[in-house]
Order: C-alpha cells, then sequence, then structure tokens
C-alpha cells in the first residue's frame, strides 16, 4: 500500500515523500490431525529493493526488463492472503 515515509530508516534520511510498499506473503499450510489444511506460519517480506528505487536511491543495477509495478497473476484476483470479508469463517 501507499505511505508516506517521514523518518530515518537504516541510517538514511528520510525523503518524507510517498511510495508503494510491495509485499509478498509465504505460508506454511501443513495438514493438521483432521485432515485440514490450517496457516502455521506467515512470513510477509518487503520490497526493499523497489522502494529504495522509488526514492531515489536504487540499491541494485538497472534492470534491462521495465521497473516498477507488475501485477500477480489474473485468477489470484487481487488477494494475496485470506481476508475475513472475503473468507467463510465454516464454524469457527
Amino acid at each position: 500500500g501507499k505511505a508516506r515515509w517521514k523518518g530515518d530508516l537504516f541510517g538514511g534520511k528520510a525523503p518524507k515523500q510517498w511510495v508503494t510498499l510491495r509485499i509478498t506473503d509465504f505460508y506454511d499450510i501443513p495438514m493438521d490431525s483432521t485432515g485440514r489444511h490450517r496457516i502455521r506460519y506467515n512470513f510477509m517480506m518487503v520490497d526493499w529493493a523497489d522502494t529504495m528505487r522509488q526514492i531515489g536511491r536504487p540499491v541494485l543495477l538497472p534492470s534491462v526488463l521495465p521497473e516498477g509495478l507488475v501485477l500477480p497473476p489474473s485468477a489470484n484476483d487481487g488477494v494475496p492472503a485470506p481476508l475475513s470479508a472475503v473468507v467463510q469463517a465454516e464454524g469457527r
């Protein structure tokens, strides 16, 4: 989502501008004793390389491909993680 970067971070001065923070979620979803799959662990990784690129402080060499917004496959429907507003609670 969008955020206004106002404070210093990792020793760098705050750019005091709006940035888009892109995240990637990783899940461990094993089967439990009832045979159902449950989320046991969720790890969220912020794309700091893209965030730094947005404020004019690139940390990677320039890409030969276009940089910026890359959308997920359309089958994902833009919902990266289960949201209570769109997932039924099934007996909980």
